[in-house]
């Protein structure tokens, strides 16, 4: 939950920062822009790591998103 708010408000503050500015909120939409940085970004480190960093990366940054593993329960229980 709050990789989610983090993201809003990373995305907010630009945002923000840039109309504050003076700046005109429909010129940060760029989808061509977004295709390519990403699709370089992407690419490029699908190039450079073998395909076993690949999927892990991909594990650990979905599970953000995730719920947390440690309850209560754990943390009572290890700090006996």
């Amino acid at each position: 939950m709050f990789v989610i708010i983090g993201y809003i408000g990373v995305i907010g503050a630009i945002a923000w920062g840039y109309m504050g500015s003076g700046g005109h909120p429909a010129v940060l939409f760029q989808p061509y822009e977004c295709i390519i940085i990403i699709g370089a970004a992407v690419s490029s480190f699908v190039c450079g790591n073998p395909l076993s960093i690949v999927k892990a990366t991909l594990t650990q940054a979905t599970g953000t998103l995730k719920g947390a593993q440690c309850n209560k329960l754990f943390y009572i229980y290890w700090n006996l």
